[in-house]
């Protein structure tokens, strides 16, 4: 054979032969029928002596639920794996519960402390910069602020602080509702 291919289906090996042969002419006859049955065999200990096998994986039902929640997990958490944030040249880290070091990324510093995240979560997810400074209360807030006006100036500065004032505002329980 020329080029060849086989598939296996269930128990039954499928031969596309692409050569041409007599033997394919007369596809009713029994000796062509005999002759077909060798060249399957043929043909499928070729493809499983030199094919490797192909792993079948296993696709799980699409649950849309549960993959919303991993994405809003790894948006919303906090880091892990990476050890505590060493600060910013300026200031130490005290972005962590009770003004402790937050969890550090990548790159051994938090989101805050960490200037290119910082700019990043800026440009791409402010929403995860207001909620980090949401969580924050205190000395670390003013830190935060400060953080902020360094890295990415006045206006940014101003823009946060009235996102984490909206935020507040829509977590209180007693607020006026519509």
């Amino acid at each position: 054979m020329s080029s060849w291919s086989s598939l296996k289906k269930g128990g039954k090996v499928i031969s596309l032969d692409t050569s041409s042969s007599e033997e394919n002419k007369e596809p009713n006859s029994p000796v062509n029928e005999e002759a077909a049955e060798g060249k399957e065999a043929a043909v499928a200990s070729k493809a499983e002596s030199h094919m490797p096998a192909v792993k079948v994986e296993k696709t799980e039902p699409d649950d849309t639920s549960s993959k919303k929640r991993k994405a809003c997990d790894m948006i919303w958490r906090e880091h892990t794996g990476f050890g505590l944030c060493r600060g910013s040249n300026q200031l130490p880290c005290s972005f962590g519960k009770d003004g402790l070091p937050a969890q550090a990324g990548p790159c051994s510093r938090c989101d805050l402390c960490s200037s290119d995240a910082l700019e990043a979560l800026h440009d791409g997810m402010p929403q995860r910069v207001t909620h980090l400074l949401s969580n924050l209360h205190g000395k670390p807030l003013k830190h935060a602020f400060v953080r902020i006006k360094i890295v990415l100036g006045k206006a940014a500065e101003a823009d946060y602080k009235m996102r984490r004032q909206r935020v507040l505002q829509r977590r209180n329980p007693h607020r006026p509702k519509r």
